[in-house]
């Protein structure tokens, strides 16, 4: 695999708007939706209070290896609010995909003020997990440096979309979209939503204005490079935050760079 298959973002930037609603409209979009949900890991967690009554709360996760074994990402908030209702609970189970998991016990890194926590799984687990991992192959890619206008894709699982089937196990629904970058400093790379730009998929219509996506807190924001074999996917971002109302809609993510190979943060 050589650097020169990757297509430079500039060659879509260029195009007018309606082509590029035409590129996604006939496939692309879809492509790039499905390709990159298969990243994004529920991660929740079902506790009972003194009275004994269940709550199940929960965020987002992906898998990463660089090289040395595999470990999962989420927000550090995500993890915080884990670890508070453990202390308040009379009991807590948590989940990581399908794999029972306890993150205290797992904890690489946890970094508050980043809003970035890592944690360790071992190779049966990420198999169980069966999702894709965000991989540091090829070895040519350059750092990525995201930019203003490229377009990035985020997945996480909202809060409102969880709930417990009658056999007791977790149920939830993604929340994902392709959308452009409108501002990247040193630290944070913010997607604002263009709602005159927006494109249905699915045939049932867009979220309303304001749509609640708590709970996509900890999921992977990945730019997607085109070349002549297919889509790669490269990791921008760890989204921390959904701003969610009728006039303003955006994500906000902390950008990747801040999680080393071995998982730490920094």
């Amino acid at each position: 695999m050589i650097a020169d298959e990757f297509a430079p973002s500039e060659l879509f930037n260029a195009l007018s708007e309606n082509d590029k609603k035409r590129l996604f409209s006939e496939g692309l979009g879809v492509e790039l939706l499905h390709s990159g949900l298969a990243f994004a890991v529920p991660l929740w967690w079902l506790s009972v209070d003194q009275e004994k009554n269940p709550e199940l709360r929960n965020g987002s996760a992906f898998l990463v290896d660089y090289g040395w074994g595999t470990f999962a990402v989420t927000a550090a908030h995500v993890f915080i609010e884990y670890c508070k209702a453990k202390r308040a609970a009379t009991g807590i189970g948590c989940q990581l995909g399908d794999v029972l998991f306890d993150p205290e016990a797992r904890l690489i890194s946890c970094h508050p003020e980043l809003d970035i926590a890592t944690f360790r799984l071992t190779e049966s687990e990420a198999e169980q997990i069966n999702k894709t991992i965000v991989m540091s192959e090829p070895q040519n890619w350059a750092p990525l440096n995201p930019t203003v206008k490229n377009f990035a894709f985020f997945a996480g699982f909202p809060a409102q979309t969880r709930g417990l089937m009658p056999s007791g196990a977790f149920a939830t629904a993604p929340y994902f979209a392709v959308t452009p970058i409108t501002s990247v400093t040193d630290r944070q790379i913010g997607c604002r939503f263009n709602r005159e730009k927006s494109i249905d998929f699915s045939g049932g219509g867009l979220p309303p204005p304001g749509y609640n996506i708590g709970g996509v807190s900890g999921g992977p924001l990945l730019v997607p490079t085109l070349g002549r074999r297919g889509i790669y996917w490269r990791l921008a971002g760890v989204v921390v935050q959904a701003m969610m109302g009728d006039l303003f809609e955006q994500i906000v993510a902390v950008r990747a760079h801040y999680i080393q190979s071995d998982g730490q943060i920094g």
